[in-house]
């Protein structure tokens, strides 16, 4: 009866959790990430993923056993989605410290935002958000200048990109890809040059913001030398979303993921649910540690990687 079934579900709310639990995962077996309804769902693949633990756990205490059954699948298909891939180390000479940190344009803490990442004590620095304000700032600061080697595109928006670092830049352009910059530069290190890319790309909030946020994410794939090139920047991009497959299939391994984890979380800085920044590596590279800390008055916080070439 239709009437018996309602109250069936009203009556055991574990089954409807379970159900709408049931749905999300088939949602996402079903769908990619060409909508922002699909951009979310993956994004959030942690969070809602998590919601199987308690239900496995009151089904248990409950004795059903169905729905601990499919609870338990959630559980599991939880952890492999949480598992980071697992590949083989290279072999490895010289180590190389870099960050990644987004200034934020409407930042209200300049001053501590510098400190913190002149405190991250790395050989280079991808800088997003770099607008003429904030270059104006950092060209002037004395606390930058143990990073004399740059390469900047400034923008007047949230566009604005750049690179600071301690080591000699031996080359480095920039590529307006879909009218957004990216930077490219070869960078001498002691293991010999690296390319290394620096990349904001066009956030997949719109509908109609999804095919550039592909095309440079196509970009990112495709640039650099494979034999050894580094990325850092805001992907707008999670690990568990399709299309960083895209760079996957190209070669690029994540940091995060190569350090024994796939929950670095950088976004939104007062409470990360997102992991929208990255550090890929592609070629003979072993990553040391991979660590998000706290930017002051920016809206995400900044990755840290130590690698070795």
């Amino acid at each position: 009866m239709p009437g018996g079934g309602l109250q069936r579900w009203v009556r055991y709310p574990l089954d409807l959790l379970l159900a709408a639990l049931i749905g999300a995962w088939l949602a996402r077996s079903a769908m990619d990430d060409s909508t922002v309804v699909g951009v979310l769902l993956f994004a959030l693949t942690p969070w809602w993923g998590a919601a199987a633990w308690p239900l496995l756990v009151i089904g248990a205490a409950r004795g059903a056993r169905p729905q601990t059954a499919l609870a338990a699948a959630c559980c599991v298909a939880h952890i492999v989605l949480l598992s980071p891939p697992t590949t083989a180390r290279p072999p490895t000479t010289a180590a190389l410290r870099l960050t990644s940190a987004n200034l934020y344009v409407g930042n209200r803490t300049p001053d501590a935002t510098i400190d913190a990442i002149a405190a991250t004590r790395a050989d280079v620095l991808a800088l997003l958000e770099l607008d003429d304000e904030w270059w104006a700032r950092i060209e002037g600061d004395p606390r930058l200048s143990a990073w004399p080697s740059r390469h900047v595109a400034v923008l007047p928006s949230a566009y604005g990109i750049g690179l600071l670092s301690r080591l000699p830049l031996l080359e480095a352009r920039t590529e307006q890809v879909g009218g957004v910059p990216q930077l490219i530069a070869k960078v001498a290190t002691g293991a010999g040059p690296v390319d290394l890319l620096v990349v904001h790309t066009t956030p997949p909030y719109r509908d109609d913001w999804i095919d550039a946020w592909i095309r440079h994410l196509r970009w990112v794939a495709s640039a650099g030398d494979p034999a050894r090139r580094i990325a850092a920047g805001d992907l707008n991009a999670s690990v568990f979303h399709p299309r960083f497959d895209l760079l996957r299939q190209a070669g690029w391994r994540d940091a995060a993921e190569l350090s024994g984890t796939r929950l670095h979380m950088t976004w939104p800085a007062t409470f990360p649910v997102l992991g929208l920044d990255h550090v890929l590596v592609d070629g003979p590279i072993e990553i040391l540690d991979a660590t998000v800390l706290p930017l002051p008055g920016s809206d995400h916080r900044m990755l840290t990687v130590t690698l070795r070439l």
